[in-house]
């Protein structure tokens, strides 16, 4: 899922910075502009849905359902530390999502990008390993897994060079608060 958002915010930027767009139109910004944060954030929103229904031409899937195959998410806050290897996971909700601000800086040939975001609702289903502890307690669990998100506001942090009007992307992390969780 985190590498379809990557390359998601890649392309926008890329268009933006490019000035040369393959998709139907979408807002152009110049880095140089006052409003550049305001006129990447009008972007993003106007070419989501197209990320949504998935780009064919560019081998990007479509992002409802997101189809995530396996990944790793390491959890360390206060008495909790977990590692959690999720398998086959299929979720929805991504339609649904809201940009809520966009600020970008730009220093030494890195371009740093923060897009705050709020998703009312991620539902899904897959398979989950989990190890962990809680307060010195270990925890362990296997299976699979449905799960129901509300109210998640994500703050995605994504940085990496530019060079020759190309942005690679070598960082990307979420913090994402949610208000409500059910494993039904």
């Amino acid at each position: 899922m985190f590498y379809a958002l990557c390359t998601f915010i890649v392309l926008v930027f890329g268009f933006s910075a490019a000035e040369e767009v393959p998709l139907p139109p979408i807002t152009l910004c110049k880095r140089n502009s006052v409003n550049f944060d305001d006129c990447l954030k009008t972007a993003i929103e106007e070419a989501w849905p197209q990320f949504i229904k998935g780009l064919p031409e560019f081998d990007f899937p479509p992002l409802e359902p997101i189809n995530y195959e396996s990944g790793t998410a390491i959890y360390e806050g206060g008495v909790i530390h977990a590692v959690v290897n999720v398998t086959n996971f299929i979720g929805e909700g991504l339609p649904q999502t809201h940009f809520l601000a966009v600020k970008s800086h730009f220093s030494d040939q890195i371009f740093h990008l923060e897009i705050d975001t709020q998703i009312p609702k991620i539902t899904g289903s897959g398979d989950i390993v989990g190890r962990g502890n809680v307060a010195g307690f270990p925890i362990n669990g296997k299976g699979p897994f449905n799960l129901s998100m509300e109210d998640l506001e994500t703050k995605w942090i994504i940085k990496g060079p530019v060079a020759n009007d190309i942005w690679t992307v070598e960082d990307f992390y979420a913090a994402p608060s949610i208000k409500k969780m059910i494993l039904p």
